[in-house]
């Protein structure tokens, strides 16, 4: 893996030199908006390690002053920002597609046709 990485070794059909991409070319965060009535919808959760995304079949614990929530679509990139160092990283799958997020997970949408070569 590292020295595919350093571009010691290549995969097959990948002969081009590797460039050099901002992220900010690639992605764009998802501008949301707030729920006003969390309580009717069901929380995801970014698992560690690359994992999954998935339902945690629970509803947010709401508190005065607390977090808001958002509604998150299939095809968004997620990243648990307390988690990032350990994985807490995904794109959702058409299983979690309505179910909300706090702010502490950020949301992304591609700006580009990605190729599906690509990996994140």
């Amino acid at each position: 893996m590292q020295q595919i990485l350093t571009g010691k070794k290549r995969l097959p059909g990948f002969n081009e030199e590797w460039g050099i991409t901002k992220l900010g070319y690639l992605i764009e965060e998802i501008k949301k908006i707030k729920l006003k009535n969390p309580r009717n919808h069901e929380l995801l959760t970014v698992k560690l390690h690359g994992k999954s995304i998935e339902k945690t079949g629970k509803k947010p614990n709401i508190t005065k002053g607390g977090r808001p929530y958002y509604i998150r679509k299939q095809g968004e990139l997620f990243i648990g920002r307390q988690n990032l160092h350990n994985g807490g990283i995904g794109i959702a799958s058409e299983a979690v597609d309505g179910c909300i997020a706090s702010s502490a997970i950020s949301s992304f949408r591609k700006k580009i046709q990605i190729s599906t070569s690509c990996i994140f």
